[in-house]
């Protein structure tokens, strides 16, 4: 835990004062450590920094923080923070079946190419996009996560895959592929979080 500390949003704008404030840090340090002392079987694992940093960015209090993550863990995303990241394995091979099927010529590309999904968005699922998307943008996507569970983190998947297809299927080789998807993040349709997550 305490090696992932410094290392949330220190360069985020608005987490200048958080990445300076030691007694953010110190209340980031408390919430992760008592949520894996309370679940042993998930402990720490990397990625939950981000998402309770956010939290206790909205809340402000570490036992709110404490039970909004371990709701989250423990009933929105079940299995999802184990060590074995079967869950994340699993989310990848569904979002490969839906890109499959909803935009089959980029399935087809990163077949042809060797692109996977677990090399391409492992932090967007395992953050659940809090170090990768606008904070706004992903404050929004957390809503409908509470309130309609893991599908939204597919259909964001999906609208960043979909809104740069024709980037993606402009590549002819592995790192330019992967550079397009690090970059999606960046598009500017994320920025409007209402239009972005209706």
């Amino acid at each position: 835990v305490r090696l992932d500390l410094h290392r949330t949003f220190p360069e985020n704008v608005h987490f200048k004062e958080f990445g300076n404030s030691e007694s953010q840090m110190q209340a980031l340090f408390n919430v992760l450590y008592a949520f894996g002392k309370k679940n042993p079987a998930v402990g720490y694992c990397q990625g939950l920094n981000y998402v309770t940093a956010l939290m206790l960015l909205v809340v402000k209090d570490e036992e709110k923080a404490f039970w909004l993550l371990d709701t989250l863990v423990n009933r929105i995303l079940p299995g999802y923070y184990q060590p074995s990241m079967a869950s994340f394995q699993a989310e990848c091979y569904v979002l490969g079946r839906l890109v499959q099927e909803k935009l089959p010529q980029v399935h087809k590309f990163m077949k042809d190419y060797g692109v996977t999904f677990p090399m391409v968005t492992l932090k967007w699922f395992i953050c659940l996009y809090a170090d990768v998307l606008p904070v706004e943008t992903v404050y929004r996507i957390w809503d409908v996560l509470f309130f309609e569970g893991s599908k939204v983190l597919f259909r964001v998947a999906l609208t960043l895959i979909h809104l740069n297809q024709n980037a993606l299927l402009g590549c002819r080789d592995l790192p330019s592929a992967i550079k397009v998807f690090q970059q999606m993040v960046q598009d500017r349709n994320v920025l409007h979080c209402h239009t972005f997550i209706p």
